[in-house]
C-alpha cells in the first residue's frame, strides 16, 4: 500500500507533528507526504528522504478559488505518485482531499484534528465551517473518519447529524519518563502563538501565584511583540518568564520542567499535554475539547475552566506544591491507549477496514 498524507500546514502544530509520526512509521517508500505549506516538518521528512511536495497558497482559512486550485494540484501529484489511499489531516486539507479525489477510486479518511466549529472558536469560522461540512458532506462524503478523542466525534454527530464510517482514535506519543531537575519550581506551555491558545490568561494566572518560573515554547514565543505583551501581563513576574520559541522536539525543554500547562479556548486532542505525562510530568490545563478525557484517563493533573485566572493559579499553586520539599519518582504517567504504538496499530488496522470496504463495495 502506498499512501498519501495530506495537512494544510507544515509548521509545528499537532496535526504536521502527527503526521510526521504517521510517516516515519511507513517509510519513505510507503507513503508521500503533501503540505498546504512549508515548514518545519515538511523540511525535517525531506531531509529524511520522504517525497514531500508543496501545494502552495494554502491557509487555514478556506477561500474558494484557492481551495479549487489546491484540489486539482492535489489530484495531479496523488495520481502521479499512485497512491492506494488517501488520509487527510486538518479542516482544509481534508476540504481538498476530497474533492480531488471525486473522480477518482482512491479512498480517502479524514483524521479531526480538532473541530473547527467547536465551542471558543471565532463566531465566522464556527459558522462557515459547519455549514461548509454540511454541504461537502452530502456530495462527497469520506471513506473513512477518525476522531482524536469522544469529544470530537460527538460534536460533528451532533452538528451533522450523521456518522459514516469511523473510529475514534487517541493521538500517541512515545512513553520516556525522565528524571525531574534540581532548581526552583518549573512549569512550561508547549503552544504556538494565536487566538487559540490562551497566554493572556497563564500569565495572569503565573503573576499572581507563587510558582517560580515558567517556560513558554512554541512558534511565535520568542516573537517581539509577543514578548513585549507577554512581559506586560506578567507585570512584575516577567523575569520569571522564559520565552524560548519554537523546537522541532520540545521533549528536552518539558524534561527541564515539573509539571506542564495549557492555557487554551479550544482544543481537540493535544499533543503537548500527552508529550508531558509520558516524560513523567503531571499537566494543569484548560477544560476544552478533548482535554478531559485527558485527565480522566491518566489521573495526573487539574482541570481549570477556560480563561479563569483565579482557578489557573490556584491550579499552578497546588500543583507546584508537590514538588516542595521532596522530589517524586520519575515515571511514566501515560495510559496505553495514549501510546504511539497503540496509536499506529489501531491507524493501520483501519486503513486496513477502509481499503477492504472499498473492494466490497
Amino acid at each position: 500500500m502506498r499512501l498519501g498524507l495530506v495537512v494544510t500546514s507544515g509548521g509545528l502544530s499537532g496535526a504536521p507533528v502527527h503526521l510526521r509520526t504517521l510517516a516515519e512509521a511507513m517509510g519513505p517508500e510507503g507513503c508521500v507526504a503533501v503540505f498546504g505549506t512549508s515548514g518545519e516538518v515538511s523540511e525535517a521528512l525531506r531531509r529524511k528522504g520522504f517525497t514531500v511536495h508543496i501545494l502552495g497558497g494554502l491557509r487555514s482559512v478556506v477561500s474558494v478559488p484557492k481551495v479549487l486550485s489546491a484540489s486539482r494540484r492535489l489530484s495531479a501529484i496523488l495520481t502521479a505518485e499512485r497512491v492506494d489511499l488517501v488520509h487527510s489531516h486538518s479542516s482544509v486539507a481534508g476540504l481538498c482531499a476530497r474533492l480531488s479525489c471525486l473522480a477518482s477510486d482512491v479512498p480517502v479518511i479524514h483524521t479531526w484534528h480538532g473541530v473547527p466549529f467547536t465551542a471558543g472558536t471565532k463566531l465566522l469560522t464556527r459558522t462557515a465551517s459547519r455549514w461548509t461540512e454540511q454541504l461537502i458532506w452530502s456530495f462527497c462524503p469520506r471513506d473513512g473518519e477518525i476522531f482524536i478523542c469522544d469529544a470530537d466525534r460527538d460534536l460533528v454527530s451532533s452538528k451533522r447529524g450523521r456518522l459514516g464510517r469511523h473510529a475514534v482514535i487517541y493521538n500517541g506519543v512515545e512513553s520516556r519518563p525522565q528524571p525531574f531537575p534540581a532548581g526552583p519550581v518549573t512549569a512550561v506551555m508547549v503552544a504556538r502563538v494565536g487566538y487559540q491558545k490562551d497566554h493572556e490568561t497563564l500569565l495572569a494566572a503565573f503573576r499572581r501565584s507563587r510558582l517560580p518560573r515558567l517556560v513558554l515554547v512554541g512558534p511565535g514565543t520568542d516573537d517581539r511583540d509577543f514578548v513585549a505583551m507577554g512581559r506586560r501581563w506578567a507585570g512584575e513576574r516577567a523575569a520569571d518568564v522564559s520565552f524560548a520559541g519554537p523546537r522541532l522536539d520540545p521533549s528536552s525543554v518539558i524534561a527541564e520542567a515539573h509539571f506542564g500547562v495549557l492555557s487554551s479556548r479550544y482544543e481537540g486532542f493535544p499533543l503537548a499535554l500527552l508529550e508531558c505525562l509520558g516524560l513523567g510530568r503531571p499537566i494543569v490545563a484548560s477544560a476544552v475539547g478533548g482535554v478531559p478525557e485527558i485527565l480522566e484517563r491518566s489521573g495526573h493533573g487539574e482541570l481549570v475552566p477556560p480563561g479563569d485566572v483565579d482557578a489557573m493559579r490556584a491550579a499552578l499553586d497546588r500543583t507546584a506544591e508537590r514538588f516542595h520539599g521532596s522530589t517524586p519518582e520519575a515515571r511514566s504517567l501515560l495510559p496505553v491507549e495514549f501510546r504511539e504504538e497503540t496509536m499506529l496499530a489501531r491507524t493501520v488496522a483501519f486503513y486496513d477496514e477502509v481499503l477492504r470496504a472499498r473492494v466490497g463495495g
